[in-house]
């Protein structure tokens, strides 16, 4: 009886561990426009003037619409039952059931939802999805929305300010930019930095970090700088620094040996649980929310790495391998080299020319 208990123990231990897991294989016209929903169900499509919808649960296509003068990466966004198009100078909101238009209003950017799927913002506008209502911000040219909640960085060439769109209150703003300047926002909202050449702009003070400054992970008490030297693409280097401009620890050299037959691949670091995750030639190091280090064996970098809830997903040679904040907890056959990687709820999507790869995360 005991040896009979052991063995559906062991056998519920071993079920829990996550594995991803195949769903769908898709074939798209190249270079398509991809976004995926927050729940990880719903994948659109956009490319030769069309947007299309697919149930990624089924594979059925649910909605096949125009989408004229794509000149933007991303004509598309999701929020929960909702999703929102630019075509024609015009913003149009799809929902559920049946992906219906549900509303149709003059916009002329792409579009992103606020975290909390109360807002949309299109060009220089910000809209209420309930009725449409436009929302009262200080000028702008483009909205950068946080992934949670309801605040927006409105931008224009010259300023960025940090706005509640609920209450309308300015929470912080850098009132000169330059030509050239990009403004970051944090996923939470809770604060904001402006990348200008090898400086970082937080509330106003420009630190100095490094040469010149490719992208920035944002987190309440850190930031994540993430920089190119020598003009050589596999030349790439990550460094930490306190939110008043001083390092903390030490370089992360990610310059990857040239691959045989292509070019190398070196992804940049990407937030996780609360921490970080960092790609060296042969160990992919994770950083916890209060810095402690753990780095772990991961030769054979191959794509991008995505993370997916609580878990990570990085690419080896012939292999999807999964992460957890202790080290790889599966790995799972690569069908195809990805050159991008999306992520929502328990679905991972690659994608590399004409070619979907969908899987979900089981446990």
């Amino acid at each position: 009886m005991i040896r009979i208990l052991l063995i559906l123990v062991l056998a519920g231990v071993a079920a829990a561990v996550p594995r991803l897991q195949p769903i769908r294989s898709l074939t798209v016209p190249y270079s398509p426009s991809l976004a995926l929903s927050s729940d990880g169900r719903w994948l659109a499509i956009a490319s030769e003037g069309r947007l299309r919808i697919v149930d990624l649960n089924t594979g059925r296509r649910v909605l096949e619409a125009p989408v004229v003068d794509q000149d933007q990466s991303s004509p598309c966004a999701f929020a929960p039952g909702l999703c929102a198009v630019v075509s024609g100078g015009k913003l149009t909101l799809y929902g559920l059931p049946g992906w219906r238009p549900t509303l149709s209003l003059a916009a002329d950017g792409h579009p992103q939802f606020s975290g909390d799927g109360v807002f949309v913002t299109s060009g220089s506008k910000v809209f209420r999805v309930t009725d449409g209502a436009p929302v009262q911000v200080p000028e702008m040219t483009r909205g950068l929305m946080s992934s949670t909640g309801h605040r927006m960085l409105a931008c224009t060439p010259t300023r960025a300010t940090l706005v509640d769109l609920e209450t309308g209150a300015v929470l912080g703003r850098v009132r000169t930019l330059t030509e050239g300047d990009r403004p970051v926002l944090s996923p939470d909202g809770s604060r904001f930095a402006v990348l200008r050449g090898g400086q970082v702009v937080l509330d106003e003070a420009a630190l100095r970090v490094e040469r010149y400054v490719d992208d920035v992970v944002l987190s309440p008490g850190w930031m994540a700088v993430y920089w190119t030297e020598g003009g050589e693409a596999n030349h790439q280097f990550t460094r930490l620094y306190g939110l008043d401009g001083h390092p903390l620890g030490r370089v992360y050299d990610q310059a990857l040996r040239p691959a045989a037959d292509s070019e190398p691949v070196c992804p940049g670091p990407v937030s996780f649980a609360g921490g970080l995750a960092i790609a060296l030639p042969e160990s992919l190091v994770l950083l916890d929310a209060s810095l402690r280090e753990q780095s772990f064996p991961h030769p054979h970098w191959y794509g991008p790495m995505v993370a997916v809830g609580p878990l990570l997903v990085t690419t080896a040679e012939r292999q999807l391998q999964l992460w957890s904040p202790r080290g790889r907890v599966s790995e799972t056959p690569l069908p195809f080299r990805p050159t991008a990687m999306l992520a929502r709820g328990s679905t991972v999507v690659l994608h590399a020319d004409d070619r979907i790869a969908v899987f979900r995360v089981k446990y």
